[in-house]
């Protein structure tokens, strides 16, 4: 504020702005506070259940911060799951990418805040 009691002039960014500035201090508070997010996960070109059912044990037995998984759908070889998962899902990219699966691996293919795709491939 100046001196005279006029207010220098501040541009409003809108609301737009504001919001996504929210959502970005909730994500960021989220990872840190240990609070779970919601990340989909979806696998394609699986070969049989049976593959599935190995990552599924990884993320649930091997895979520390997630704290409960579910499974939305199985078709065609492309599966569709959620992680209720406290951390940043990069570091679950890394991990999978590194770690082989009998018969299989998992590449990641997009990686963002909320969302992680894979597509297996035969060793």
């Amino acid at each position: 504020q100046a001196e005279d009691g006029i207010r220098d002039l501040v541009r409003s960014r809108g609301l737009g702005d504001v919001y996504k500035r929210q959502d970005m201090l909730f994500w960021r508070s989220a990872e840190h506070s240990g609070r779970s997010s919601l990340v989909t996960v979806m696998i394609t070109n699986l070969v049989s259940y049976r593959h599935l059912s190995f990552v599924k044990n990884f993320f649930e037995q091997e895979l520390p911060g997630v704290h409960a998984l579910h499974q939305r759908s199985y078709t065609m070889g492309t599966a569709e799951l959620a992680l209720e998962y406290s951390g940043q899902v990069a570091g679950i990219a890394e991990d999978l990418a590194h770690r082989r699966f009998p018969g299989f691996r998992l590449e990641p293919t997009n990686v963002t805040a909320t969302r992680l795709d894979l597509r297996a491939v035969l060793d």
